[in-house]
């Protein structure tokens, strides 16, 4: 089991520096800077206003690119963390 709070300037320090990780993701998930800002742009989106643009629309597919961002970086780092404790510490 992960637990960031027996570690935490460790933890910090994982979420800090994989700044370069992060962004290589998003470059890989999202294309380029301009698919980055229409994901943000669509994030911003009022929730009342998404039901009403067609369900499958390129946006939909916005929130799928999003949660595979967030999946990766969140397991990137738990991965990054659970080797450092396992074996380093």
């Amino acid at each position: 089991m992960i637990d960031p709070t027996t570690h935490p300037w460790l933890f910090a320090a994982i979420v800090l520096l994989s700044y370069p990780v992060y962004r290589g993701l998003a470059q890989a998930v999202f294309g380029n800077a301009a698919g980055f800002a229409a994901a943000v742009k669509y994030l911003k989106t009022p929730a009342t206003w998404k039901p009403l643009n067609d369900p499958w629309s390129e946006e939909r597919l916005i929130d799928l690119r999003w949660f595979l961002f967030i999946t990766l970086c969140v397991g990137f780092v738990a991965a990054a963390y659970y080797i450092c404790v396992r074996f380093l510490l």
